[in-house]
């Protein structure tokens, strides 16, 4: 009994963050990190890329924010969410999707930066620059005929502690799926 009434008050904790997430309101932040986010510098939100490692309130909230600041719409499948809980600690898992309208015109001023950036690169050699080059061109070619509409699927899970009452994240993390069909995004070399 006493996980039914977690798990609701927990569904409640995810239908509120995922209502944040549609009204991508960056001036409701700090509110929105004080509702849902405990205080410990040891909290952990992690981001889909590879450096986006937050620690402690202040960091996860760049996170948060810049999800915020993106022009599309971010959605949680709340409703759909494993909820696991142990006393006052509760896991959480459930899929999401992110939509957004990118013009080609954007796109192709998007390339022409990074080709620019990758040729200034006094860090790579000229192989990893036509590399880079290469890459970011096959990106563009391929997606730009799919139209401006862009759906990119996510994985949430986290984990929250039961403080006075209160549910609260203590860690987060967000993962894409590689949906191209061809090799990871990132691949390690011994």
């Amino acid at each position: 009994m006493a996980n039914e009434k977690a798990i609701k008050e927990i569904k409640l904790v995810l239908e509120k963050v995922n209502e944040a997430y549609i009204e991508n309101e960056p001036s409701e932040i700090y509110s929105f990190m004080r509702k849902f986010f405990t205080e410990e510098e040891d909290s952990l939100i992690i981001g889909s890329t590879f450096k986006e490692w937050k620690r402690g309130r202040d960091e996860a909230r760049k996170i948060i924010l810049d999800h915020w600041k993106d022009k599309g719409n971010w959605s949680f499948n709340h409703e759909d969410a494993q909820i696991n809980v142990h006393g006052e600690i509760a896991w959480v898992s459930m899929t999401g999707d992110f939509r957004v309208q990118i013009s080609s015109v954007f796109l192709e001023d998007m390339l022409s930066l990074q080709i620019k950036s990758a040729i200034d690169d006094k860090k790579l050699s000229s192989e990893e620059k036509m590399w880079k080059i290469i890459q970011n061109a096959s990106f563009y070619l391929r997606e730009n005929k799919k139209g401006d509409e862009y759906f990119y699927p996510f994985r949430f899970t986290g984990v929250l502690i039961k403080k006075n009452s209160k549910w609260l994240f203590h860690q987060m993390h967000f993962s894409v799926p590689n949906l191209s069909g061809t090799f990871p995004a990132v691949r390690i070399f011994d």
